[in-house]
């Protein structure tokens, strides 16, 4: 570290100084407390979290915003699609949904929030990239080419993103937004899985698959 205060701290005087306090070793100390730990009768789990994950704070707000107005926006698409949906059993489904990424964009906003991001710049945040893709999700000229979209696209592009978000972001600091990306991938299992067998059952039914 330098002492001339060009890390913007001020200059370090020599009366304090790492040289003018030596280490201390003190092996009676040491070896008092290591008779105290074999001496404690539990043995409780480690925990095994680790802290410093790969993003600082603003890497981690940038990305959960992109989440938040990702589901937002598949949101509207969703409640924009489904009056036309001619099928009863796909539009009672495309409901629940609906909810899905309504819920999960709650959750994401409250944890920005949390975080100390204000409610107006969640709520004022826009993707271009993200809007791009859903006008072209909007643009199907099908419900099985929407269903392609929603979840074999967009669906599981997020179940990725999110999974790599908990498995790389900081496992003590940011637990709570890996509890909410937990949470929400709960709801995605199951809507993935209903959209691929949903896509199956339009092609079984004679929809081309060469167009999805």
């Amino acid at each position: 570290m330098s002492s001339n205060g060009e890390n913007g701290g001020a200059p370090i005087q020599d009366d304090f100084r790492s040289e003018q306090f030596p280490v201390a070793h003190r092996p009676e100390e040491r070896e008092a407390a290591r008779q105290r730990r074999g001496a404690f009768p539990y043995r409780f789990p480690k925990d095994r979290r680790q802290l410093h994950g790969d993003f600082d704070v603003k890497e981690n707000a940038r990305r959960l915003l992109r989440f938040f107005y990702f589901e937002r926006r598949l949101m509207q698409a969703v409640g924009a699609w489904t009056l036309a949906i001619p099928e009863f059993e796909v539009k009672v489904e495309a409901g629940r949904h609906l909810f899905f990424h309504a819920d999960a964009a709650k959750n994401l906003r409250d944890r920005l929030y949390e975080q100390e991001t204000s409610l107006k710049k969640i709520d004022d945040y826009r993707d271009e990239e993200i809007d791009r893709f859903i006008d072209e999700l909007l643009s199907a000229e099908t419900t099985p080419e929407f269903l392609v979209g929603l979840h074999q696209v967009a669906g599981k592009a997020l179940e990725i993103a999110y999974r790599h978000h908990i498995d790389t972001t900081d496992s003590m600091a940011d637990a709570p937004t890996i509890r909410q990306l937990k949470r929400i991938l709960l709801d995605y299992e199951p809507m993935l899985e209903w959209g691929e067998q949903a896509i199956e059952a339009y092609i079984d039914g004679g929809v081309d698959e060469q167009r999805l």
